[in-house]
């Protein structure tokens, strides 16, 4: 909040305590009864608390100035009792002007603008309202009723005194006036009531949430004043107009209340936003963490996205390019950023833009979630050299990338990035799927899977992801994938023996996009494997440097391709000839 916002705010409340303070002193004088006197502050109060608050958190929106000047109008009917005539006159002519004020308020929080066509009609509507009811009172009343009985307010006392501003003496015309003005100020409102429901009817589920406590008052408002404004043009019973005046005043007070109750839902957001950062370390996966900023910002639209370097920009969890919305489309984005660079996105209801303190601390989160996860690949890379590797049988997944040299070409400097962000998704499946990586050299990756783990599952993900990813320049990255099961020797130096050596040259033979499993693998996996997969006996083959023949199974589904050339290695057939 700058200087000049904060001197606007200290002055706009200023001056809203002199006239709150000036009106009760004006009604006191004339005799108003205390209790009166002691409702009327209290609204104008709530609204000048609010009116504050709002200004304070939002320099750049409407709605504090507005609820300030609620509360300006709120006073107005007060001054009726002044003993200048000029000015009793004055807040005569304009004692309903809180009536004008109060529709706005209501068809543009929280943003303080009016959006939709019919809700700039309507307001049109009362205005041209005021328009005729603020000149008809100021100059065809030639005296200032000395008692009259308000159509939002208990009855107070007026000046009883000349009317300075009258043109002429017609009270046929005026009260003509009156009546059928009121009787479309009925209409108006209910306009405006159905205009506010359609909004909560039609509103998305964070601003649901930020309307209902505001406008659950201002429906009961509005309804009482229908039926105050209609008992008092057509002069029903004064103290049913009493009563509705206060059950007004209630209903009334609860706006600025409900704006209030808001903000403390938005700080005990700041609360949810904590848990969120508390429970980061049981967020293994990218959707399920979506999902907890969603809770906490209670909007089930939420998307993240997250920064692709290779791409140049935003992918979701399943590797696509995420759409960036149109100003205007509902929906905004919250760009999360570490020392200038780009981390990732979250698009989020419109309606959040206005809590910007909250989307600080929920992108703070999500920029935490992303650092987790790449010191997480890290240590993972560091734990794999200090041999802090699962022993006993594992399962060990070795691929490298198919066309590595073309792509080089292709991409030419971009290609690092590609390879780092190929690498970045592997960790983070494999990781997802119980394993740990091993090695990760240039465009190939090896990792290890206990036998609690899924390697089946981590390389059916790794080839879905890849695919589905969103590569720079229209580039396909295809890695080839080996599985096989054995029981290494550990020393200081990692794993050992011949099955390291098994998984990678079953690997390298196959094509990109392929998982090839070895026959121990194959043993191991088949009672488990998903209900769409199948294994395919590819034949015996000779791995070379290895003894003895290698029968070499293929696994296959639905989804991904499942017809590759001949593998790159020799049959025992061949090997005769």
């Amino acid at each position: 909040m700058d200087v000049k916002d904060t001197w606007a705010l200290w002055l706009g409340a200023a001056i809203g305590l002199a006239v709150a303070i000036e009106a009760g002193l004006v009604a006191f004088r004339a005799g108003v009864a205390t209790v009166a006197i002691v409702q009327t502050e209290l609204v104008g109060l709530a609204y000048l608390a609010a009116g504050a608050i709002a200004w304070h958190r939002r320099p750049h929106n409407r709605t504090g100035p507005l609820l300030l000047a609620i509360e300006y109008a709120w006073y107005i009917s007060d001054f009726q009792a002044s003993s200048v005539p000029a000015v009793a006159a004055l807040a005569f002519a304009t004692r309903r002007l809180v009536n004008s004020l109060a529709p706005y308020l209501l068809l543009t929080f929280p943003s303080g603008r009016l959006g939709l066509r019919r809700h700039r009609l309507a307001m049109v509507l009362v205005i041209t309202l005021a328009a005729i009811q603020i000149p008809t009172r100021l100059l065809l009343v030639d005296r200032i009723p000395a008692v009259l009985a308000h159509v939002d307010r208990v009855t107070t006392i007026g000046c009883d005194c000349v009317n300075p501003f009258a043109l002429a003496s017609a009270p046929a015309l005026f009260t003509g006036i009156e009546r059928w003005t009121g009787f479309l100020s009925v209409g108006s409102a209910l306009l405006v009531l159905a205009l506010v429901i359609l909004r909560l009817i039609s509103a998305t589920a964070p601003m649901r949430r930020v309307l209902w406590p505001v406008l659950f008052g201002a429906l009961v408002g509005l309804v009482i004043f229908a039926f105050n404004v209609l008992s008092f043009t057509l002069a029903i019973n004064a103290s049913l107009t009493g009563v509705l005046g206060w059950v007004l005043s209630v209903a009334r007070a609860s706006v600025p209340i409900g704006f209030l109750v808001g903000l403390l839902r938005m700080r005990m957001d700041k609360t949810a936003v904590a848990t969120l950062v508390v429970g980061l370390h049981d967020e293994r996966k990218r959707g399920s963490l979506e999902r907890s900023i969603a809770d906490t910002l209670h909007d089930p639209s939420v998307k993240l996205g997250y920064w692709s370097p290779a791409s140049r920009t935003y992918l979701d969890a399943t590797g696509q390019v995420l759409a960036i919305p149109q100003p205007g489309s509902g929906s905004s984005a919250t760009f999360v950023e570490r020392a200038d660079e780009p981390i990732g996105a979250i698009i989020h209801d419109a309606v959040l833009d206005d809590d910007k303190a909250l989307l600080d601390a929920v992108s703070a989160a999500f920029a935490l979630a992303v650092d987790r996860d790449r010191l997480a690949a890290t240590v993972h890379a560091q734990a794999s050299t200090a041999r802090q590797l699962p022993e006993g049988p594992v399962t060990f997944l070795y691929s490298d990338v198919e066309g590595s040299t073309l792509l080089l070409d292709r991409l030419g400097e971009r290609y690092a990035d590609v390879l780092a962000e190929q690498r970045r998704l592997l960790r983070a499946i494999v990781r997802e799927y119980g394993g740990f990586e091993i090695d990760s050299r240039a465009d190939e990756f090896f990792g290890a899977f206990p036998e609690v783990a899924d390697p089946v599952g981590a390389a059916l993900k790794i080839q879905r992801r890849l695919r589905d990813h969103a590569w720079p320049d229209g580039a396909i990255v295809r890695v080839r994938i080996g599985l096989h099961h054995g029981q290494p020797q550990m020393t200081d130096e990692g794993y050992v023996g011949l099955d390291v050596h098994r998984a990678t040259r079953i690997g390298s033979a196959g094509h990109g996009g392929q998982i090839l499993l070895s026959e121990a693998t194959r043993q191991r996996i088949e009672p488990r494997l998903p209900s769409d997969a199948a294994l395919h006996r590819l034949g015996a083959f000779i791995l070379k440097g290895l003894p003895g023949l290698e029968s070499i199974s293929q696994l296959t589904v639905p989804d991904l391709p499942s017809a590759f050339p001949p593998l790159r290695l020799e049959t025992p057939a061949r090997a005769s000839d």
